[in-house]
């Protein structure tokens, strides 16, 4: 798998889409950081302006939609995704540099292992088991809510269908 479709997806599991031009901005930082980890130390004189170039843009809006992209994957749940991955738990939301660190190591523990294992990390991930649960409460729920809706539909129809022929007789 490409380095920029790692990225990609580990973004979309974050719900972070290219909707946010920090999507597209996130993704080449990581090409350049990971062609050139030197990057990284000079974030707003090295990093920043490349891809402000390439998207025809300031250093300033490069910084900013990237600050948007980590508070959104840390908001949901990256931290402990990148401690799953890396080791390393943050607790408070990083500074850009440091997620993209994070990032690149992710990318680069990612970009040799089997597809699946992307997959198998979401799937063991705290996070995703608890949505999983609440989504399979919620499902029972959802049965238990449907038959007693059906149930109040049939008794409705019989007091409908019964009150019917009662006025019939009259």
């Amino acid at each position: 798998m490409k380095h920029e479709e790692i990225v990609a997806k580990i973004l979309r599991h974050f719900e972070v889409t290219s909707v946010y031009q920090g999507y597209d901005y996130t993704i080449y930082a990581m090409e350049l950081t990971i062609k050139d980890n030197e990057c990284l130390k000079y974030v707003t004189k090295m990093l920043y302006p490349e891809i402000a170039r390439k998207y025809k843009t300031s250093w300033s809006c490069v910084e900013r939609n990237i600050r948007t992209v980590v508070e959104i994957v840390w908001k949901n749940g990256g931290d402990k995704f990148f401690y799953e991955v890396t080791g390393e738990y943050i607790e408070k939301r990083p500074r850009n540099a440091k997620f993209l660190e994070l990032m690149m190591v992710c990318v680069l523990c990612l970009e040799n292992s089997d597809p699946e294992v992307f997959e198998d990390r979401c799937r063991n991930c705290p996070i995703v088991k608890a949505v999983e649960s609440g989504a399979e409460k919620l499902e029972k729920k959802n049965k238990e809510l449907s038959s007693t809706i059906k149930w109040m539909h049939d008794l409705i129809w019989n007091l409908i269908n019964k009150s019917g022929k009662e006025n019939m007789e009259d």
